[in-house]
């Protein structure tokens, strides 16, 4: 959408550069994005994992129905804002991927959610998290359980647990607490470097390992509801290091592999050579850029 000095003007199908466009304007390329959209499916399905794309990237309503057509699982947001919007334009399941400790916004999810046809699902990091969240989500006066992941972190990392004995620790806090359910185990590795060095790859994948062994733990000692595990993680950068080793997790239970990647849909002029990991993935088609800024030139005093 882009802005124009004609108040209440319908812009659609409208010249870039007609008199009335304003610029700057960062525009969105239907055809790219519509090519990155089928090339995460094609990943994804061929990789047997899916995708609940991080929203953030747009937040924008068009863009997420068409990614939910493209075969979203469902959406992933960062804030309770954003969990708004999209409660507000339809989305049907949503991964809150942070910890929600506020009673009183957990009460409001409670609440909404009565006789809403909508899953949504949460992350605990602390002892202290899963009882705050557990305490607004009774207060609302619900019935039904809230699924909740439980999450590991990286040691400096924002959040999370810092190893898998503090994994398993408020896992059973979690198993204690009414009005909550454990579904699965859930981290993010995109903090673990820029770029795609044989030194971050190792890092990537022996976190990607221990987020495994942390299911595998907690379904040994019977903290996890077995119906189906959720696994998740995939940064935009790591995403087939994600899909690979969580996909080969072999729990002995039904898992679903759910990747956060959010990024693709639009993807960076930016990023280095070997910035994104599709060239790599069986030979088949890179992701492209879809956002392009156009603006003016306002001055030049000299030719160069």
């Amino acid at each position: 959408m882009a802005f124009s000095y004609s108040s209440g003007l319908d812009l659609r199908g409208a010249e870039m550069f007609a008199a009335d466009i304003e610029l700057p304007q960062l525009v969105l390329k239907k055809t790219a994005m519509e090519h990155n959209l089928d090339v995460m499916a094609e990943f994804c399905a061929d990789s047997g994992v899916s995708i609940a794309p991080h929203v953030k990237t747009s937040m924008s309503p068009y863009v997420i129905r068409r990614q939910l057509e493209a075969g979203a699982w469902a959406i992933t947001v960062a804030s309770m804002q954003q969990l708004r919007t999209c409660l507000d334009i339809g989305a049907p399941r949503i991964l809150l991927a942070n910890e929600l400790i506020s009673p009183t916004a957990a009460r409001w999810l409670g609440e909404r959610l009565v006789n809403a046809r909508v899953e949504v699902y949460c992350l605990v990091d602390s002892l202290e998290g899963a009882a705050r969240l557990a305490h607004g989500w009774n207060d609302a006066g619900r019935l039904q359980e809230l699924p909740v992941l439980v999450e590991l972190g990286i040691p400096g990392g924002r959040t999370g647990c810092r190893s898998v004995d503090q994994l398993c620790a408020v896992a059973r806090v979690i198993s204690e607490q009414r009005g909550l359910r454990l579904v699965g185990v859930e981290g993010f590795e995109g903090i673990l470097g820029s770029d795609r060095t044989t030194e971050v790859l190792e890092r990537v994948d022996t976190f990607l390992y221990a987020l495994v062994a942390g299911a595998r733990r907690l379904l040994s000692e019977g903290l996890l509801d077995a119906s189906e595990i959720l696994l998740s993680a995939g940064g935009s950068l790591f995403v087939d290091r994600a899909a690979d080793i969580l996909a080969r997790a072999s729990l002995g239970v039904p898992t679903r592999v759910v990747l956060r990647s959010g990024c693709y849909v639009t993807h960076d002029h930016a990023r280095p050579r070997g910035g994104t990991p599709f060239p790599s993935v069986s030979g088949g088609p890179a992701l492209v850029p879809a956002l392009e800024l156009w603006s003016e030139v306002l001055s030049r005093p000299e030719p160069t």
